[in-house]
């Protein structure tokens, strides 16, 4: 007899129950058929799950785009899986940054022309003469260099000929926005903020998108000097010491150019996945420019027993690890850490924040409004005219900084000659004062001084 424990019911007779054994029968393994672990049936169960929310999300965000709701998709854009797909964030994108691309989309579509002096001239999307028509930008040899090295990571599997198209596209995106706003400077790393743009737009829609983020986001990195960026930075050290203190100090050593790379180029040029680049932009475009920096305050944190390990009398060693961005990164982690410690230490409570300048774009962002139809148009050149408007008082502010320094700088170097010629003035002055107080003629004094020395 068999040892084999006998699972199948019986009745009283000893007459097994031949429904049940049926039952029993279809449940057990084929011979030849792969066994699931349980673990991985589960991890398929929690896939199809995920894939049904991503599936809802997308739909409401469709309804979203439809109605131009900026803030609840730019909610959606700050929850998990952020804006899902390309196809919802080439509707959403633009809404986020603050037009509406479905107008701009029909304009171009309709292939609008103008007849001036019996030639047709090809518009663009508000009535402006194309770019190839406009001077040179003084930045365009730079750019050129810039876009031969973009499309390392991604898209992939592109021949030679795809390839050397993408990048003419990247070309051309670049130079018409520079042309069109010659005050812009170009920096190394604008290139890889614009190759993300171009992929999830297309060459038609994402000028206008460059334009907006140029002006009205990224304004701080495209002046002539580093100083406004730079402010960006000087952020970071106060963030981390409302948050955490003993880390702060730990970190009290090293200056925050560890973090310029990534700030200056919103992660793209360190990012390396083409879904995270934009899972992370889809956050950048819901939130204020100034989130970035809390973004990379909070990868900081998120390695503290890491940054401990290292003496904080090695201020090159730890810089150097912070320069590096950690891998694999936990986007949805860190988007939604960032988000708290945004919302539990704000700008405004930062000690340093009254003295960022007034004109950066940490400050002079608004979030955008909605509108609709043949108000956007309208609403577009506003806005591009207040970012123009915003980068010359920039540009003026900045002017005025540097010549001060120069003087401040000229001073201290020549401050021994100058405190000599200082002196000999009062000197003079004081002299002259004596004698006229005693009735003497002061003017053949100084004529018997000359002639004795």
């Amino acid at each position: 007899m068999s040892d084999e424990p006998n699972n199948l019911a019986a009745d009283t007779n000893g007459n097994i129950d031949e429904k049940i054994k049926l039952e029993e029968d279809e449940l057990a393994p084929v011979p030849g058929d792969p066994i699931v672990p349980k673990e991985e049936e589960d991890q398929n169960q929690d896939i199809d799950i995920d894939k049904e929310a991503k599936g809802l999300k997308v739909e409401a965000l469709r309804v979203l785009c439809d109605t131009k709701k900026r803030d609840e998709i730019a909610a959606l854009a700050l929850s998990e899986h952020g804006l899902v797909n390309d196809e919802i964030r080439k509707r959403a994108w633009p809404i986020l940054l603050g037009y509406d691309s479905s107008v701009i989309k029909t304009e171009l579509e309709d292939a609008k022309v103008k007849l001036e002096d019996d030639k047709i001239i090809l518009q663009d999307y508000l009535g402006r003469v194309p770019y190839t028509d406009l001077p040179s930008h003084r930045d365009e040899e730079q750019v050129a260099l810039d876009v031969n090295r973009s499309f390392v990571y991604y898209p992939s599997g592109l021949t030679s000929e795809e390839m050397d198209a993408q990048k003419q596209e990247l070309q051309d995106l670049i130079v018409e926005v520079l042309r069109r706003h010659p005050i812009l400077c170009y920096f190394q790393g604008f290139h890889d903020i614009c190759q993300v743009i171009l992929l999830v737009l297309g060459p038609k829609l994402a000028p206008l998108a460059v334009e907006y983020m140029s002006l009205l986001r990224v304004r701080d990195f495209m002046l002539p000097a580093l100083g406004p960026a730079l402010w960006h930075l000087k952020l970071l050290h106060p963030i981390l010491f409302a948050a955490d203190e003993k880390l702060c100090r730990h970190l009290s050593t090293t200056q925050p150019f560890f973090a310029l790379a990534a700030t200056l180029t919103l992660y793209a040029h360190d990012i390396q996945a083409y879904g995270d680049i934009a899972r992370l932009f889809d956050a950048f475009l819901a939130e204020s420019p100034i989130f970035p920096i809390y973004f990379f305050a909070t990868i900081v944190m998120s390695r503290q027993e890491e940054l401990f390990d290292i003496p904080d009398t090695e201020p090159e060693m730890l810089h150097s690890i912070l320069c590096k961005l950690p891998k694999p990164l936990d986007l949805e982690g860190l988007i939604s850490k960032a988000i708290d410690l945004q919302s539990s230490h704000p700008p405004h409570t930062l000690g340093v924040w009254s003295k960022v300048p007034s004109s950066s774009v940490l400050k002079t962002y608004r979030s955008p409004v909605r509108s609709s139809g043949s108000v956007v148009k309208k609403n577009v050149k506003r806005d591009l005219l207040r970012g123009e408007a915003l980068f010359k008082k920039q540009a003026s502010q900045l002017s005025r900084e540097q010549f001060k320094t120069q003087v401040i700088t000229n001073l201290h170097t020549h401050k021994s000659m100058i405190g000599w010629t200082v002196l000999a003035g009062v000197s003079a002055i004081a002299l002259g004062y004596y004698l006229g107080k005693r009735g003497l003629d002061t003017k053949s004094v100084w004529q018997a001084l000359a002639v004795n020395f």
